[in-house]
C-alpha cells in the first residue's frame, strides 16, 4: 500500500488557512490538526505560511549595526563630497632618490645601457630559435 504524498505547497496553504482564521493558534494545535489530515508539519512550514500571510518577521537590510551606508560621490552634495574626501585621505609614500640618478646624463646613460642589453638578448634568442628550427627540420 503506497502512502499518499502531499506537496509542500498544500501543507503551507493548510497552515496559512488555519493561521488566517486564528493567528493565535499554537504550533502544537496546528501540528495536531495536520496529522489528522495526514500532513507532516515542521517549523519551516510555519515560517512559509506566515510569510504567505504577510505576518512574518521583517527582513533585515543586510547591513550590520556598524556598517555605514555606501556613499555615491557623484550624487552627493558639494559639502558632503568635501567631508568624504577629507575622511579618505591616505598619506603618500615617501620617495627616496639616490644622488647618482639625479643628473640628466646619468638617467639617459642608464636607459641606453638597458636598451643595448635588451638588443643583445634579442640577438641571442634569435640564434637559439634558428638552432631549434634546424633541429626540428622546419
Amino acid at each position: 500500500m503506497q502512502k499518499k504524498t502531499v506537496s509542500r505547497e498544500e501543507t503551507v496553504n493548510f497552515v496559512a488557512a488555519i493561521l488566517g482564521k486564528n493567528s493565535a493558534a499554537t504550533a502544537a494545535e496546528i501540528t495536531k490538526a495536520g496529522k489528522a489530515k495526514g500532513l507532516n508539519i515542521y517549523p519551516l512550514i510555519f515560517g512559509l505560511a506566515r510569510k504567505q500571510l504577510g505576518i512574518g518577521p521583517k527582513v533585515a537590510s543586510g547591513r550590520g549595526p556598524g556598517r555605514p551606508r555606501k556613499i555615491v560621490l557623484g550624487a552627493a552634495s558639494g559639502a558632503f563630497k568635501a567631508a568624504a574626501s577629507v575622511a579618505r585621505k591616505v598619506a603618500a609614500p615617501k620617495l627616496t632618490v639616490s644622488r647618482s640618478t639625479t643628473s640628466m646624463s646619468g638617467d639617459i646613460r642608464g636607459v641606453i645601457d638597458h636598451i643595448s642589453s635588451l638588443d643583445a638578448e634579442v640577438t641571442r634568442l634569435r640564434g637559439l630559435l634558428n638552432q631549434i628550427s634546424s633541429i626540428a627540420g622546419v
